[in-house]
């Protein structure tokens, strides 16, 4: 009988150990990503279990292409344990959009990097936990030399067993409602379009007059306001419209879908935002 007490306490003290040890294990194995500027590279560095590890992949452009890199977020994306890395990485210059790529641990010394079609372009990723692992909620948009698509996507990706998948895609038809507007389409022939509107509620008609930008494809204004003067307007936008409301006494107006410009009377100009 006292034995079998005894042999019970001692898996009684076992189990209490492993219950206060083992997030001090995990803790351990986690691993550490770092971006180094080193002219003229941005390195990327991962420590590990007291070892660094330079992450270079055997990709002539990686260095050209993803040039400017940064961690914006560690997780564990596929419930196995270690932690994964979100990498944001950027090109020189501004005719590219970000690619966004996944670092994982396989085991020690050991580190995969993976990305998905959907994850260039012009992405923004935001991180939504689900029930059984959290997902890259990947929202994009179509730009580039004269494309003047308004397309709008949302992709959710999962990561599983060393790759993204693609679980759903969105497209966007919704549009912020306007009175009144210019697409980058409906000057793309390089004919200007003049829109008369009051936008500075002093009952005279004010003048935007939109040409074609086709380094981006877009919609660029000259406003001339009379009573705040003349200012230009341009954000790339492949829509612009008047919105019926307004801030610092002038009507906001809308870019692309719903990102939406509002005046500032102290800088006496047009502000980007979005709603």
């Amino acid at each position: 009988m006292q034995s079998k007490i005894g042999i019970n306490m001692i898996r009684i003290l076992i189990f209490q150990f492993l219950l206060l040890t083992t997030p001090l294990f995990a803790q351990e194995k986690q691993p550490t990503f770092s971006v180094v500027f080193e002219d003229p590279n941005y390195k990327l560095f991962v420590e590990d279990n007291g070892k660094t590890y330079l992450i270079e992949p055997e990709n002539e452009d990686w260095y050209l292409g993803n040039f400017y890199k940064e961690v914006v977020e560690t997780l564990d994306l596929d419930g196995d344990g270690y932690e994964e890395a979100l990498l944001r990485t950027q090109g020189g210059g501004n005719c590219c959009g970000p690619t966004f790529f996944v670092i994982s641990k396989i085991e020690d010394g050991f580190f995969s990097l993976v990305t998905h079609e959907e994850l260039s372009g012009w992405p923004s990723v935001s991180i939504k936990h689900s029930e059984d692992a959290p997902e890259l909620w990947v929202y994009n948009v179509s730009e580039g030399f004269e494309n003047t698509s308004q397309e709008s996507t949302l992709t959710v990706l999962k990561f599983r067993n060393g790759a993204l998948h693609q679980k759903a895609k969105y497209s966007n038809v919704a549009f912020l409602v306007s009175g009144l507007e210019v697409t980058a389409h409906d000057v793309s022939s390089g004919e200007n379009k003049i829109l008369e509107v009051d936008l500075d509620f002093d009952g005279r008609m004010d003048q935007m007059l939109c040409s074609y930008w086709a380094r981006w494809g877009a919609v660029s204004c000259d406003i001339k306001s009379s009573k705040h003067g003349d200012f230009h307007l341009s954000g790339g936008c492949n829509r612009i419209g008047v919105l019926e409301t307004s801030t610092d006494g002038m009507r906001d107006l809308v870019c692309n879908r719903d990102d939406i410009f509002r005046f500032d009377k102290a800088a006496g100009k047009y502000d980007y935002g979005s709603d």
